[in-house]
């Protein structure tokens, strides 16, 4: 579903774009690294090396406490100083709940069922970029 980049596996535009959905959970803050730097569940995940909006979309359909206690470890595996990961099931919960609420929803602007209709709306919509750009062009030249 990725390509390999020289830092990781990056995922593909449609995956993204299809995920969209998840991007309040993914780009939730974990909390700040020792250098200041906010952490966030995307970098959290891209830093374990798995593709963030796949495992969501597998974080989504445990069970809550499954989810819960697997964005404990994670979070307990970061870069995290101690100190900061008092609350850190308190965290994940919230964060858990955070992806559940947001996961059963449809990506807004479409009213299309199953999976493939998110990937012919994104499709449709880099479609009319390039109409306009080409028309701007034309009409710029």
């Amino acid at each position: 579903m990725g390509f390999q980049t020289k830092y990781g596996k990056a995922p593909s535009i449609l995956l993204a774009c299809s995920s969209s959905r998840l991007n309040a959970y993914l780009l939730s803050n974990v909390g700040i690294q020792p250098k200041g730097t906010p952490l966030t569940v995307l970098s959290l995940m891209a830093r374990m090396e798995v593709d963030p909006w796949e495992e969501a979309e597998r974080l989504s359909s445990l069970p809550s406490e499954l989810a819960v206690s697997w964005m404990t470890t994670a979070i307990g595996r970061s870069s995290l100083s101690p100190r900061k990961l008092r609350d850190t099931a308190t965290l994940a919960s919230l964060l858990i709940d955070r992806l559940h609420a947001h996961s059963n929803k449809r990506p807004s602007g479409t009213a299309l069922t199953g999976d493939l209709s998110v990937v012919r709306v994104c499709t449709v919509m880099v479609v009319i970029f390039v109409v306009i750009s080409m028309f701007l062009i034309i009409v710029l030249s």
